[in-house]
């Protein structure tokens, strides 16, 4: 939803909202801070990788960004895999890889 579109209906029925301003500060971002939020999450998510960084930091990193994303479980594993370093894909290739996420981490 654009600002334009979310504003229109407030101005054609003289909203109280309109007569506020923490009321409207506050409503405003109830409708965009969210939803901004979990997309700038979910883009982190898809191109954080391990890298070089111990395996703990880039847990750390994956759990505080997914706690914002609006994913389900296995976009999350899946997302989550497609981080690691190229040697822990080549070890997980070894073994049965767990379904959830939490077995996997």
């Amino acid at each position: 939803m654009s600002g334009v579109d979310w504003a229109t209906p407030l101005l054609v029925q003289n909203s109280p909202l309109l007569q506020n301003f923490g009321q409207f500060c506050a409503h405003l971002e109830e409708m965009f801070a969210v939803p901004i939020k979990a997309q700038m999450a979910m883009r982190l998510l898809m191109t954080l990788k391990q890298g070089q960084k111990p395996l703990q930091t880039y847990i750390t990193e994956f759990h505080l960004l997914s706690q914002d994303s609006d994913w389900n479980e296995p976009a999350l594993r899946d997302a989550f895999k497609r981080g690691l370093s190229d040697s822990l894909l080549d070890e997980l290739a070894r073994v049965d890889c767990p379904l959830k996420l939490n077995e996997l981490v």
